[in-house]
């Protein structure tokens, strides 16, 4: 009969909605990484299971781009220079990438954050649950937004930010 359209709500049972997690925090990083690399731009993925685990993504690292979101550093001159075309599959495919983050945050309960430079380094930015406004994530999906002029992240132990 082929695959039917699964409706997006937290998945019940714990088992379930732990392999959930596990194959979509897969293709969601395995998306970044095709993002990262025909677009040339930096991004940085935290999310955290339903059990509290930090996974990270990132390109070049992510350290280095939430060190960069976090200072307000400027992007190198020669990552700039990306022509339209290129631009406009990055905005494509990052439209994409927040929406797969959204529905991993759904189905599985999790919190995720998303931090990504485009090739003129203009940020973007996800997150949910977002506790800052309740509108924010639908607001960021779509618009360039500056950064903070000081911000705090909370993370596990075994994840070193600073």
């Amino acid at each position: 009969m082929g695959k039917r359209k699964r409706e997006i709500e937290l998945v019940q049972d714990k088992q379930n909605r732990m392999v959930t997690f596990s194959k979509r925090r897969q293709g969601l990083f395995k998306k970044a990484k095709k993002l990262s690399i025909l677009c040339g731009c930096e991004i940085a993925i935290v999310t955290f299971s339903g059990a509290g685990k930090a996974f990270s993504f990132g390109s070049p690292d992510p350290d280095t781009v939430i060190r960069r979101y976090l200072t307000n550093t400027s992007i190198p001159s020669s990552i700039k220079d990306h022509p339209k075309d290129q631009m406009a599959t990055f905005s494509k495919r990052r439209q994409s990438l927040f929406k797969k983050a959204q529905e991993l945050s759904i189905l599985c309960g999790c919190e995720i954050a998303i931090v990504t430079f485009d090739g003129a380094g203009n940020l973007f930015t996800f997150g949910l649950p977002d506790t800052d406004t309740p509108s924010s994530a639908a607001t960021s999906a779509t618009h360039p937004s500056p950064p903070p002029q000081s911000k705090t992240i909370s993370a596990s132990p075994n994840t070193s930010w600073m």
